[in-house]
């Protein structure tokens, strides 16, 4: 009887431990992540799925490892707790030490390594799934054929979910759309990809936005007619049009336009109704208002041997430049340098210190007048990156020739400028700068070609800048002064107006220097003098006239403009 007993308890246990085996079984790798981008630490993970009809316990199962070099040797990587258990159509999530992703189910020093490596998942001493990636040759180490692997920050994931024919070649593909603890295949699917938001930014309300997305059906069945709406942050709606369906795996592009009304940073949310369900995507952010940074200079087409920079201007607040990034149309974005840049001040960023320096110096040697009092090695900083190539011409059916954009460290694009094509040229040895912030209309137009003698004002208020006083005649500002200082004087070109050149007289009409002109058509310009004479000495105490000659595009005279200025006396 006792003997029978134990045949009879033995029959049991087996019995027990075959259905364990069995509900284990029914559980499978799904999605792995064994090189992800950048450092591995911390962001590899190991999905299980369970594709049975019943909860299975997972207290005797284990993920292990083998390293593709050695062979058939595996170490365990996480083993289930008693109180483990997967329900029917469930995910479970084992991951790396480190993870900050989404919540895991379990954590464990998962060390996996890029290929030719493997996994398995072991219940009760048996193995009931196996996954080998990479060039291996022992059949311990895969089932039916092994998977060529996928590239780093890629996933191998069973798709459909749970399916296992035991050949891991084609029961895994390799996929960057990564669903660490969610299934890898929905029946109904929506993805949004942004691929451009033009303009990626903007200063003053009113000028239209334009949203382009890919929209991606990843489910199994299709999403039928319905709604397509895109809001705002707060709900106000930006676009609403009919959803057309979309097939499963079919890829579709979607463009929506709208005006923003107020100065603010726009979220959007693309809110797509089909099929009998809803998703609310994610589709990026605007900057609109007037930027804490901006370009307020742009020399693009330096003279020969001269490098290229670029202005940038702080607002009401002080800025530090560290970690905000500029690009030009190829969006690869370069980083600026900490810098410290005080309220309403300028800081000129080139390709070349050394270059720009022995620009400025030849500049004024050759007798352009330098634009301001400031100091032009001041607030002057290079790239620690590589220079952005800024091109000057636009090609055939293009509409700008390159443009900057200037990107906060957040990722938010607050600035931009663009010249060439419908824009304005980049003319040699000239710069384009801006006329004011904020912009007073299309920002593409608020942009000027300078009209300073030096051809630019790096460093200095713009030769655009509104000036105020007498809106045509010529004024010098100071009329009196001591020579080293020197003076600036102002005046306006109206329409009509082509070209100007401006000229110093001793009181018996002899030259003391000729300041220069330009043929830029109607604005404001703005000339400094420094007080020397044109062989570079400072001009003697006493009067001298000033003589500003404006003529039309034909080259006739249209009118003289006459200013007494006065030298002091007095020494430096």
């Amino acid at each position: 009887m006792a003997r029978a007993w134990s045949r009879q308890s033995l029959m049991t246990v087996l019995l027990g431990v075959i259905q364990t085996v069995i509900a284990e079984a029914a559980v499978v790798l799904n999605e792995v992540l064994y090189d992800p981008a950048g450092a591995d630490g911390g962001h590899e993970y190991v999905e299980l799925f369970n594709n049975g009809l019943d909860t299975a316990s997972l207290a005797e199962v284990s993920l292990q490892f083998a390293n593709g070099a050695v062979g058939d040797h595996w170490s365990v990587r996480w083993s289930g707790r008693q109180e483990d258990v997967l329900a029917p159509g469930e995910c479970w999530l084992i991951v790396d030490q480190g993870w900050s992703g989404p919540m895991p189910d379990a954590v464990a020093a998962l060390g996996l390594q890029n290929g030719p490596d493997a996994i398995r998942l072991v219940a009760s001493g048996l193995v009931i799934d196996r996954l080998g990636y990479g060039l291996l040759l022992d059949p311990a180490l895969f089932e039916g054929t092994p998977h060529p692997g996928a590239p780093s920050g890629r996933a191998l994931a069973r798709r459909p979910d749970g399916i296992d024919s035991d050949h891991n070649d084609s029961d895994w593909t390799s996929t960057d759309e990564l669903t660490p603890g969610e299934l890898n295949v929905r029946l109904y699917g929506l993805v949004a990809v942004i691929l451009g938001l033009e303009p990626p930014c903007q200063v003053t309300p009113w000028e239209p936005f334009c949203l382009e997305l890919e929209l991606w059906n990843n489910g199994l069945r299709e999403l039928g007619p319905g709604t397509l709406t895109l809001q705002d942050q707060q709900g106000h709606l930006l676009v609403q049009e009919p959803w057309e369906p979309l097939a499963p795996e079919a890829r579709r592009r979607w463009t929506g336009s709208w005006q923003p009304v107020v100065a603010e940073v726009t979220e959007f949310i693309l809110i797509v109704e089909a099929s009998g369900r809803q998703w609310a995507l994610p589709a990026g952010e605007a900057w609109v208002g007037v930027p804490e940074a901006a370009f307020s200079e742009v020399m693009a087409a330096p003279d020969q041997d001269a490098p290229e920079w670029f202005e940038l201007v702080a607002g009401s607040e002080a800025v530090d430049l560290a970690g905000w990034s500029v690009s030009d149309d190829s969006e690869i974005w370069r980083a600026l340098p900490s810098f410290q840049l005080e309220a309403g001040d300028r800081a000129v960023v080139t390709s070349d210190l050394d270059a720009y320096g022995f620009w400025t110096a030849r500049r004024t040697e050759d007798g352009a007048p330098w634009p301001c009092a400031v100091d032009p090695g001041r607030n002057v900083i290079a790239l620690s990156a590589s220079w952005p190539t800024l091109n000057n011409s636009a090609a055939e059916g293009e509409e700008r020739a390159d443009r900057l954009l200037l990107r906060r460290p957040d990722g938010l694009v607050i600035d931009r400028v663009a010249w060439g094509g419908r824009h304005l040229p980049a003319r040699p040895g000239r710069s384009i700068e801006r006329k004011a912030i904020p912009h007073q209309g299309d920002p593409e137009r608020d942009w000027n070609i300078c009209t300073a003698a030096f051809g630019s004002t790096p460093g200095c208020r713009n030769s655009s800048d509104p000036y105020g006083g007498t809106s045509g005649g010529l004024e010098a500002v100071p009329a009196g002064f001591l020579a080293h200082e020197g003076t600036t004087f102002r005046f306006h070109l109206d329409p009509g107006e082509e070209s100007w050149d401006l000229v110093l007289l001793d009181l018996d009409g002899r030259t003391v220097r000729q300041l220069g002109g330009d043929s830029f058509g109607p604005g404001q310009r703005s000339v400094v003098w420094s007080g020397e004479t044109d062989h570079r000495g400072l001009v003697p105490p006493g009067p001298l006239l000033a003589l500003l000659r404006v003529r039309s595009s034909g080259g006739g005279l249209l009118r003289r403009e006459r200013q007494l200025v006065i030298i002091r006396r007095g020494g430096p």
